[in-house]
């Protein structure tokens, strides 16, 4: 084999030997890329997931906000109908105590 055409297979070889070092490297990237995305979409789902719970929880607490509100109307109309009751009691007695000092 003479020089140049022994050199010519160094560089041949080492040519090959760069390649394949190029194409490990991109299908190395490339597995790379795609572990990621698959981690950034179970991230996703987990977060969709998260946020249907929460939503749900929101609509659980504003139900319960507008019971309280509900129960909160009834409570104040039934201190008025009290505070009405003892306003006229305080009446009927002012009256039975100036009929009885009379």
């Amino acid at each position: 084999m003479s020089h140049v055409a022994h050199v010519t297979g160094d560089v041949l070889g080492r040519g090959f030997q760069a390649a394949g070092i190029v194409v490990g490297a991109a299908r190395q990237h490339a597995a790379v890329r795609e572990h990621r995305r698959l981690e950034d979409l179970g991230a996703a789902e987990v977060l969709a997931e998260e946020i249907v719970r929460l939503r749900r929880q929101v609509a659980l607490a504003q139900a319960e906000t507008r019971r309280a509100r509900a129960e909160t109307a009834v409570l104040v109309a039934e201190v008025g109908h009290a505070s009405a009751r003892a306003d006229r009691a305080e009446t009927a007695l002012a009256r039975l105590l100036r009929a009885i000092q009379a």
